[in-house]
């Protein structure tokens, strides 16, 4: 049984690290539409800024230095920003630096942290807030003043949201005010299938895969006859220096006008190069063990139709037959600028 390198995967029209600038400092208008919210970043030098916005890090830092009394009465102490209230009961005790910070990051969730400042202890909104606000009985044990901190953040960046294209389907991002960074923005987004630059809107995409350990994706049985035809029907005959015998004139036949002519041409390239693939496999089994999924046995039928209203673009149907008589169905569309092989179970 041999295998190859997997070329066609179903693609998943996601677009990552788009290089991208925000027109009129409001808009970002991706170069493909924007399908839906899932998946969807945006960073500005790699930072990424939430749809909610980015805020400048707010610390609230405990006036007194450690150690801390906290009594039965003096022991509750409130976090809180604009969609998030945290209540912390702190046990009465004499609380080292340390201790402090470990009970109070107990109970205390993103983006929320906690952590040495000084001799002292300081909490934090993690830059995703621009509030922060500190409350309750333990403040005055803590050396605050009132009964209430409340301390704001400079904004980084604005919050932003989805709306609907009206130019064109699919959305694009609108900022809740002027922003003009200095740095690099870069989107990752799910594209509408029909704009889709990975795969051209056929839903496949043709490129090598790895895996988790690093290694090539590969295939076999009927998955690598499948390639094998795709794979010499869109080489162009006599384009590899190294196998002139391999490919067919397929490609040469795009650009002419459809006719009856055109379309008999172009199935007698189809036969002639799968006949030819018929002695490669010959030649190969010979020294390499196949299986019968992966041998191309004899063509069945090949049909050769015009694609729509486009008389320069044909779509041929091939069914093969492997050495296992199991029937294996390629559709490959033949077309300016490229051709492309098409699976109706990927798309």
């Amino acid at each position: 049984m041999s295998f190859d390198a997997q070329l066609a995967h179903a693609c998943p029209h996601f677009i990552r690290y788009e290089r991208t600038s925000i027109s009129g400092g409001r808009e970002i208008l991706p170069l493909s539409p924007i399908s839906g919210s899932g998946m969807l970043k945006l960073r500005v030098d790699e930072v990424e800024i939430p749809p909610e916005g980015l805020f400048s890090l707010v610390s609230a830092p405990f006036p007194s230095s450690a150690p801390y009394k906290i009594t039965a009465t003096s022991n509750t102490l409130f976090i809180a920003s604009e969609s998030t209230e945290v209540e912390i009961t702190l046990p009465a005790k004499i609380y080292s630096q340390a201790e402090m910070i470990s009970q109070i990051s107990k109970s205390l969730p993103p983006p929320f942290s906690v952590s040495a400042y000084g001799q002292s202890v300081a909490v934090e909104n993690g830059g995703q807030t621009n509030k922060l606000t500190l409350s309750g009985s333990a403040l005055a044990r803590l050396g605050f003043k009132g009964a209430r901190l409340t301390k704001r953040a400079k904004t980084l960046a604005p919050s932003w949201k989805l709306v609907k294209d009206r130019t064109r389907p699919g959305s694009k991002i609108i900022f809740s005010d002027t922003y003009e960074p200095q740095g690099l923005v870069d989107i990752s987004y799910l594209a509408e299938k029909s704009y889709c630059r990975r795969c051209g809107g056929t839903g496949v995409e043709n490129d090598f895969r790895f895996d988790v350990s690093g290694d090539i994706q590969v295939i076999e049985g009927y998955d690598l006859l499948y390639q094998a035809v795709a794979k010499i029907l869109l080489t162009q005959y006599r384009s590899n220096p190294y196998h002139t015998w391999y490919g067919s004139t397929a490609i040469s036949l795009i650009g002419k006008k459809s006719n009856s002519g055109t379309a008999l041409a172009l199935k007698d390239s189809v036969r002639a190069a799968l006949d030819n693939l018929v002695n490669i496999q010959g030649q190969q089994v010979k020294v390499q063990a196949m299986s019968l999924e992966e041998r191309l046995k004899r063509v069945v039928s090949i049909d050769v139709t015009s694609l729509g209203d486009d008389q320069t673009a044909y779509l041929v149907k091939v069914v093969v037959e492997s050495m296992s008589s199991q029937p294996v169905s390629i559709n490959i569309v033949f077309a300016v600028p490229g051709s492309i092989p098409l699976d109706g179970g990927l798309v």
